[in-house]
């Protein structure tokens, strides 16, 4: 069973973790702390596997996280494509992926 925590003490170093409420899909969605730290002037949000635009990221804030367990964090990378982790919208869509396959096959 999936422990929820207010989102306020989730980690803040960019770790991916699951995240409630989903926006719009259904089922698991994971997001990573995005500080903006680049920005002229930084707004920090969480980037959310479940959404397609900044705008949703900003006005549509998750209210809980969980920790995404350590094994699905660690999956080896796939030979046939070993760059897949680099991008990190592709990562968070990746491993959302990766933990619904995992979660139906137990």
């Amino acid at each position: 069973m999936i422990k929820w925590l207010p989102i306020e003490d989730a980690s803040m170093d960019g770790t991916p973790v699951f995240v409630f409420p989903p926006t719009h899909r259904n089922g698991v969605t994971v997001a990573r702390y995005d500080s903006d730290k680049y920005s002229k002037k930084p707004r920090p949000y969480w980037n959310r596997s479940d959404t397609t635009s900044m705008r949703d990221n900003r006005d549509m804030p998750p209210t809980h996280y969980a920790h995404i367990p350590h094994e699905l964090l660690q999956q080896p990378h796939d030979q046939k494509q070993p760059n897949r982790w680099h991008d990190e919208d592709t990562y968070l869509d990746r491993l959302e992926s990766e933990i619904r396959e995992e979660c139906r096959n137990g």
